[in-house]
């Protein structure tokens, strides 16, 4: 009998469950899931390692919040090592193999019941899917030294502290269908991602700075499409002292995996999640949650601007500010992209820090305000090879002009007057993905912004002139 099928029999009962680490938790079983219990009214007992699995898993229900100071757990299977039942009614003797002192009394040989359960199962699937080939098994298996899993729940933390989001949790599943040494990355069941690792070797990834070239099979790191070779282990000092990255396979597959959720994270954003970050809030700000939501703002209308924001990477941590955003006077008069504007704004601040440089200094490429008008029609074109053509010319030439001022290294940063902004990152996304598009309002005036590239027209865009003054447009 599986193990989450005995736990199963625990659904509604008060338990008690010892882990690794020394820590137990007391609570009433609310759900078993194929990895994982979940625990209502929970009681920590023992001393918590900040840097243990308990920290790792605060956040590993999507449905939920958990942590130490909460009322709900989720523990995985993995850390357990006894689940004892701490209810008075009598419960059959279970078996000692499985780890658990005692079972209740349900039969398990309801052939319909299996099938709902199965079916139930079936249906229940993570909005995001990590699937390995049979080869890979050994990345998350921690008894051949796998550490694989471990590692995307300590990311998933990683994540919801960088963008304020809650990250469902990541399904792995093994498949015989694909290629033994490959895997695949799936968002709401599509594709979004995959490669091909090679067993045995390591993948030095050129850093752009590399003094030598190196022997192995040359591939493309999958995450950044950066140049890469498949070493032997034997290469990987030299490798290093020449200036390449080197990475194990499963740093390779988790690099990727964080960044196709990050890329992706507008897309796992439910109104349930709304919803609870609001709850989330309300403890901490009540009479903000209260003034403004639902009543200035309704949730689907809050998701659509939360989604905007993460469609262009931008934190959701400040979340009070944007609400106080939202509840200004005259705000929510506006239409979707003035209130969008108005949140950008407002967080201003938290955008801009993510791409300061080393001084503390934005260094930016700025479009000329009539070039950047002209550019705006583009997107009412529709798809055309002379727009298309138009618009891959002044990528390149931004590209170019940009690398030739010293700036390879860094962020691509575009910044055009605020009315038009959305519009400009509409044209140009589609070529400049990682590019960053801010409005000169967005800049609070305490950031020094060096302007190196400025593009003045479509034909200036093949010129190769350099604007290296610091300037900044007024606001």
């Amino acid at each position: 009998m599986e193990f989450s099928t005995q736990l199963k029999r625990y659904t509604g009962r008060q338990v008690r469950v010892s882990t690794y680490g020394h820590v137990k938790i007391i609570g009433r079983v609310r759900a078993v899931f194929t990895d994982c219990i979940r625990l209502v009214d929970a009681l920590v007992l023992g001393e918590l390692d900040d840097q243990g699995w308990f920290s790792q898993m605060q956040y590993a229900d999507p449905e939920s919040n958990h942590g130490p100071r909460d009322s709900e757990a989720v523990i995985p299977f993995h850390t357990i090592l006894s689940v004892a039942c701490l209810d008075d009614a009598p419960l059959d003797a279970a078996d000692p193999a499985a780890g658990v002192d005692a079972t209740p009394q349900e039969p398990d040989d309801d052939p319909k019941q299996h099938a709902r359960d199965a079916l139930s199962e079936a249906l229940r699937s993570s909005p995001i899917e990590l699937q390995i080939g049979v080869s890979l098994i050994r990345l998350a298996d921690p008894q051949r030294g796998g550490d694989l899993l471990d590692r995307i729940g300590a990311q998933r933390i990683a994540i919801a502290a960088q963008l304020g989001i809650i990250v469902p949790r990541v399904q792995v599943r093994d498949s015989v269908s694909m290629d033994p040494d490959c895997y695949e990355i799936y968002i709401h069941g599509g594709k979004v991602g995959g490669a091909r690792l090679l067993a045995g070797r390591l993948l030095a990834i050129d850093s752009g700075q590399t003094g030598a070239l190196l022997e192995g099979v040359e591939t493309v790191e999958p995450a950044f499409g950066r140049p890469a070779v498949w070493i032997h282990p034997e290469s990987r000092k030299r490798a290093e002292a020449c200036g390449w990255h080197v990475a194990e396979p499963v740093a390779v597959v988790m690099t990727h995996l964080v960044q196709s959720i990050k890329r992706h994270a507008w897309e796992l954003l439910s109104y349930d999640h709304v919803a609870e970050l609001l709850e989330q809030l309300q403890q901490r700000h009540p009479t903000t949650v209260k003034e403004v939501a639902p009543e200035c703002i309704s949730i689907p209308h809050l998701h659509h601007l939360l989604c905007c924001l993460l469609q262009e990477s931008v934190s959701l941590k400040p979340l009070g500010r944007i609400l106080e955003c939202l509840g200004s006077p005259g705000v929510m008069s506006g239409d979707a992209e003035s209130r969008l504007a108005k949140v950008r704004q407002t967080i201003g601040r938290t955008i801009c820090e993510r791409l300061r440089d080393e001084s503390g200094a934005l260094r930016a490429c700025a479009l000329d305000e009539s070039l950047a008008v002209h550019l705006t029609q583009f997107t009412d074109a529709g798809d055309n090879p002379k727009r298309s053509a138009v618009v891959k010319s002044l990528a390149a030439a931004i590209c170019l002009r940009w690398e030739e001022t010293g700036n390879a290294d860094r962020p691509l940063i575009i910044v055009v007057p605020a009315t038009i902004r959305r519009r400009i990152r509409q044209v140009l996304c589609g070529e400049l993905p990682s590019a960053a598009f801010l409005a000169y309002s967005e800049i609070p005036r305490e950031i020094p912004l060096e302007i190196p590239v400025t593009i003045d027209s479509l034909d200036a865009a093949d010129q190769t002139t350099e604007h290296s003054e610091l300037r900044r447009t007024p606001k």
